[in-house]
């Protein structure tokens, strides 16, 4: 019984890495041209946002959404993370911006005007494994 139970727990162990990485998010880089200009989008009483750095990934969910990391200075506070979600082609250029852009964690809902994705037919929430995987690539920079 003891060998049947430690086969088991053996076999638990060595599958649940696997399906764990099997939903891990690829980190992509992002040029700082779409970046800057979501912050272009700030509320009038943020101040002046400026870009620092950007990771993205592709969500498993959504068909053509990527989810956007920025992290930014603002006046008065230390650097803040941002997540937006991005329809359509990752836009890397001026002319590549063909979708939707929506703010989805607190910190982009508050900072600048894009819409609430919670609060949009996507329904994106701030609970979205694509969120934690975007920041998780920006604060790694991989």
């Amino acid at each position: 019984m003891k060998r049947y139970l430690l086969v088991i727990g053996l076999v638990l162990t060595t599958l649940f890495p696997l399906a764990q990485s099997a939903h891990a998010a690829t980190c992509l880089s992002i040029t700082k041209w779409y970046p800057t200009e979501v912050l272009k989008g700030n509320e009038r009483d943020t101040g002046k946002l400026t870009y620092v750095s950007a990771k993205a990934v592709r969500s498993p969910d959504f068909k053509k959404v990527y989810f956007v990391a920025i992290k930014f200075k603002a006046a008065g506070v230390r650097n803040q993370i941002g997540v937006w979600a991005v329809s359509g082609k990752l836009p890397q250029k001026a002319g590549d911006l063909a979708g939707l852009t929506l703010a989805i964690n607190p910190i982009a809902q508050h900072f600048t005007v894009w819409s609430d994705g919670n609060k949009t037919q996507a329904q994106i929430a701030l609970n979205d494994r694509s969120v934690a995987a975007a920041i998780k690539c920006l604060r790694n920079n991989t």
